[in-house]
């Protein structure tokens, strides 16, 4: 899949532009949210 560069990327930009604390869960809604860009970036 060549989504996963895009998907690192959104990551990366995710936790850069919402920097959650890891102990509180913030990387499921960090991974949730990058999910949810990259499905809408990827709308055909």
């Amino acid at each position: 899949m060549t989504g996963n560069t895009t998907f690192h990327l959104v990551v990366g930009l995710t936790s850069i532009g919402r920097p959650i604390p890891l102990e509180n869960g913030g990387y499921v809604i960090g991974y949730s949210y990058a999910f949810r860009a990259m499905s809408f970036s990827m709308t055909p």
